[in-house]
């Protein structure tokens, strides 16, 4: 009778918890996230996807799925960054590529590409008079303005350390990957 009471026990639990599971929405493809209105199961991409390609606009959704109506005033400020901010994008885009392409040899600044070929974020620091720093997607590139001399380079890609001295002379392009 004992086993019986004990059988009948085990398997209502692993039916209510196989019942359980099956009603759980979980999403696995940025598609289905879009498609849907269910903030749990957005909230739970973004924590289970942190480095996620989309991750901002996933975001914003969410956001738009929690507070719909922002304050007015908020929606305004928010709009006004923006616009301030593409500015400063637009200039910044506007100052490296005449510094690409009009290369003068007496410009106190070089221009430095960078790009990472590993499957890893990771930051490269350049060590000189002073200190600067980027940080570098994973299977992306960045760019950084810096004024011309030796610089100690350092990073740590994928847990591999990479360690170098260069002058800096003139604009240079740098690829690192994992290998």
């Amino acid at each position: 009778m004992k086993n019986t009471l004990v059988l009948c026990f085990a398997c209502c639990f692993t039916l209510s918890v196989w019942a359980q599971k099956k009603n759980a929405t979980i999403l696995i493809t940025y598609e289905e996230v879009m498609k849907s209105n269910d903030t749990k199961a957005i909230a739970g991409f973004i924590k289970t996807n942190p480095n996620h390609p989309n991750i901002a606009e996933i975001k914003s959704k969410l956001i738009g799925l929690i507070a719909p109506n922002p304050e007015p005033r908020f929606a305004e400020r928010n709009m006004e960054k923006k616009y301030n901010s593409s500015n400063e994008k637009n200039k910044k885009t506007a100052e490296l590529l005449s510094n690409l392409l009009n290369e003068d040899k007496n410009a106190k600044e070089a221009v430095l590409l960078i790009e990472n070929k590993s499957k890893c974020a990771f930051t490269l620091r350049f060590n000189g008079n002073k200190i600067y720093s980027i940080d570098v997607p994973a299977r992306g590139k960045n760019h950084i303005q810096i004024p011309k001399g030796t610089y100690a380079l350092s990073a740590n890609v994928c847990n591999a350390k990479y360690s170098t001295i260069k002058t800096i002379s003139s604009n240079l392009s740098l690829a690192l990957n994992d290998k």
